[in-house]
């Protein structure tokens, strides 16, 4: 959350019972739009830079019992650290690979995709993998890859009313209805259903 002002960001801990605070953690970071939970840690990916554009590529491992940062890994791009299944992937110089929550090492399991900056491109499929909103290389295309890191599945797509179909501001993949949604523009969202 952003403090009063904008002037920094903080990290909140609630219970979900009370909805009562009861932990507070100030980020050492300008910005930040991604937080999630892993390997008994939240994480989060920020921009700890002082000046210049703001460039998320600052992975942190946050303890929730104490709130204090317990690691910190320099990501090769920004924007994009995600789980699944309990599986970390984080970029690379060549696509994505996996990060031992323990040491903060990228493991040798490497997707060959690019990375993509704010368009919510790739969609975690809740069992390691992720599906990848490809619009950049095989445009319109959704790639799965499962939690080694291999090419599954291919979804062919097609232009949306003259728009790129799988690009936006918000996505997310549904394993049990096997569907895409995506928040394409400010009133449009985009849903898509796999047929078996």
């Amino acid at each position: 959350m952003f403090t009063p002002g904008h002037e920094a960001m903080e990290l909140g801990r609630f219970d979900v019972t009370t909805g009562e605070e009861t932990g507070r953690l100030a980020l050492p970071v300008r910005w930040s739009q991604e937080v999630f939970v892993a390997a008994g840690s939240a994480w989060i990916v920020g921009d700890d830079r002082s000046g210049g554009p703001i460039s998320p590529d600052t992975l942190y491992r946050i303890d929730p019992a104490s709130m204090t940062v317990s690691g910190r890994e320099q990501l090769d791009e920004a924007f994009e650290a995600f789980v699944s299944g309990g599986v970390i992937w984080v970029p690379t110089p060549d696509g994505f690979g996996q990060l031992d929550p323990a040491t903060l090492e990228v493991t040798q399991v490497n997707v060959e995709i690019p990375s993509a900056c704010c368009i919510g491109s790739l969609l975690p499929d809740g069992a390691g993998g992720f599906w990848y909103a490809g619009n950049r290389g095989r445009a319109h295309d959704l790639l799965h890859f499962d939690r080694q890191g291999v090419l599954r599945d291919v979804v062919k797509g097609a232009p949306y009313e003259g728009k790129e179909p799988w690009t936006g501001i918000a996505s997310t993949y549904d394993p049990g209805s096997d569907s895409f949604w995506f928040v394409q523009y400010r009133d449009e969202v985009l849903g898509v259903r796999l047929q078996p």
